[in-house]
């Protein structure tokens, strides 16, 4: 999930941020949504990862031989090779359109971009790496750092151009994602306790009960994974209650990646480091294969669902019609869109209906 704006479909406000202080919602559909497929990557035939999307349906994602882009309106542009190095995974991007990914040879170090202008994050010691991982609509960042001794990897925030260390006495930790409440989530190995994930709020520090924290909504609710008959299974996790989502058939286990603020979550299934066999959507309850819900004669095998916006919008990667590993955004067709934007309206009418009663 990245941004939070209210956005017009249709002539239909789509008011996504008044879910901030609803749970997870159900959406107003009864039949499984559908979406048209496009190939996110430059022009040439290498391989492509599409990781982040913001409201405005922006893809920031990576390519060989090593850059980070960003598509947008359906143009493709490499962002600049900060410092003669090259740009790496796990880019992501927020509302207004700021960039986050990892560069270097050698020794990692992370970045910003803003308006196309580069600034390196720092570290937490002069030799330290930093891989960020997540930003918020205020350019915040989190991500992990160390000072390049062992054991010295902490997660960190980054905002107004300093780079800090998160509360709390780790062996080792990372957080991924924060919202624009400044909820961080992530996980980490503290020196008394066991390994999990934590959310930090300002100074608290809470354990959620589940083994990672990969993303949170504006309401505070995590999509991460658990641990459910000795298989890693993807869940929600909500005012300390944990949601496994499951998995889908021939595929013992699942790990939720993204999700938006509709109650929307996006992931993939597979087995042991293959977890990346084909990309599921969660919603209303149901897992669904993402690979049913694209035209039939695509060609495409949807392998990992990374990230969804509030427009249901999803970016990820998989096989192309040539086998090709490349990225893809899908996008709801009319009927799903309608749908998902009446569900935003209702919820919209909830949240005034109980305002109207303090």
């Amino acid at each position: 999930m990245r941004g939070s704006q209210i956005i017009v479909v249709g002539g239909l406000v789509l008011a996504a941020f008044v879910t901030a202080t609803l749970g997870h919602a159900r959406l107003a559909q009864a039949v499984p949504p559908t979406y048209t497929i496009t190939e996110i990557g430059p022009s040439e035939p290498v391989v492509s990862y599409a990781y982040g999307i913001n409201t405005a349906g922006w893809v920031a994602g990576w390519s060989d031989p090593g850059r980070a882009f960003v598509w947008r309106d359906g143009a493709f542009g490499y962002l600049p090779t900060p410092l003669g190095g090259s740009t790496y995974v796990d880019t992501d991007i927020n509302a207004p359109g700021d960039v986050i990914a990892r560069y270097g040879l050698g020794r990692l170090r992370g970045c910003i971009w803003r308006d196309s202008l580069q600034t390196d994050l720092g570290a937490l010691g002069p030799l330290g790496e930093t891989y960020p991982l997540g930003i918020n609509d205020h350019g915040e960042v989190v991500g992990w750092s160390n000072t390049g001794a062992p054991g010295s990897t902490r997660p960190f925030i980054w905002k107004e151009g300093t780079l800090s260390a998160l509360p709390g006495e780790w062996y080792d930790g990372t957080a991924r994602a924060i919202n624009n409440k400044h909820q961080i989530v992530g996980e980490g190995a503290p020196h008394t306790g066991d390994r999990g994930a934590f959310m930090w709020e300002e100074d608290k520090i809470t354990a959620l009960g589940i083994s990672y924290a990969f993303d949170i909504s504006e309401n505070g609710v995590v999509a991460g994974d658990t641990t459910v008959g000795g298989y890693r299974c993807a869940c929600l996790w909500q005012e300390g209650v944990v949601t496994p989502l499951g998995s889908l058939p021939g595929y013992p286990e699942s790990t939720a990646r993204g999700l938006n603020n509709l109650g929307s979550v996006v992931g993939s299934v597979g087995s042991g480091i293959f977890l990346s066999q084909r990309a599921f959507l969660y919603q209303e309850g149901t897992l669904y294969d993402l690979n049913n819900l694209i035209p039939h004669d695509s060609g495409w095998l949807l392998q990992a669902a990374e990230n969804i916006n509030d427009l249901g919008y999803i970016v990820g990667y998989g096989r192309n019609p040539d086998g090709l590993t490349r990225g893809f955004l899908l996008t709801p067709e009319p009927a799903t869109l309608s749908l998902l934007a009446l569900g935003a309206l209702a919820l919209l009418r909830r949240k005034r209906a109980s305002e109207g009663k303090r």
